[in-house]
């Protein structure tokens, strides 16, 4: 399958409309303050750097160009037909940067589930200056302001994650906690459903802190109704 998004991506300056730009794209890119035309100019114009396919997902990757001194661009898509290219989400990577501290927050977030991509959302409700995003593990990102304070998380694969099926995230609970130390970014995500007895889902990653993101403590207050995207 990594031949596909080759073929795909070299064939894409001949043929522009095989690039598919879905709703959640243009929502995602809209909230990172990232531009459409700049990322058309990196699929049809610019080599990638590096191309990480989903170990659950053999259509699904994360395509990595080089973007400036601090930052790389990275897109996720998928191929389809071996022809085209769905985009999926777009963020900026930072290779280096240093924030101001916060003191411990408790953040509040409204979630969005996008069930056709297996996807949610914990986003801010509030305005924010948007710093980068960190990949904490494959499918799993979090966006953080100017000043390293999470603004948003992103997670796919959230049914084969939590062993949930799409309609139970319906009627679900969910808390999470970002803990940021000096080696270490944690997040852990709790799901609550009620099935035939009341059931907890837990997800835990962490990555070493290479972003200069002072350490804190985040308790995240998820609202859960009305998730559909």
């Amino acid at each position: 399958m990594s031949n596909d998004i080759e073929n795909v991506l070299n064939n894409l300056k001949n043929n522009s409309r095989a690039v598919i730009y879905t709703e959640v794209f243009l929502e995602e890119i809209e909230r990172r303050n990232i531009l459409e035309d700049m990322v058309d100019e990196f699929l049809l114009f610019r080599k990638a750097i590096e191309i990480r396919q989903f170990c659950n997902l053999d259509y699904r990757f994360e395509i990595h160009y080089a973007w400036n001194n601090v930052n790389n661009l990275v897109v996720v898509a998928d191929v389809f037909n071996r022809k085209k290219l769905i985009l999926i989400s777009a963020f900026p990577k930072r290779r280096r940067d240093s924030f101001y501290d916060f003191d411990n927050s408790e953040i509040r977030m409204k979630m969005t589930y996008d069930q056709p991509y297996g996807m949610i959302t914990l986003c801010i409700l509030d305005g924010f200056r948007y710093g980068q995003t960190i990949a904490v593990g494959e499918g799993l990102y979090i966006d953080f302001d100017a000043y390293g304070y999470p603004i948003s998380l992103t997670l796919f694969g959230v049914s084969k994650r939590f062993t949930l099926r799409a309609s139970e995230f319906l009627n679900c609970r969910m808390e999470g906690v970002i803990e940021i130390t000096e080696d270490l970014i944690r997040v852990r995500v709790e799901v609550t459903v009620k099935l035939k007895k009341v059931v907890l889902r837990v997800i835990e990653k962490e990555i070493s802190n290479d972003f200069g993101i002072l350490p804190n403590h985040f308790v995240l207050k998820i609202d859960t109704s009305n998730v559909l995207g």
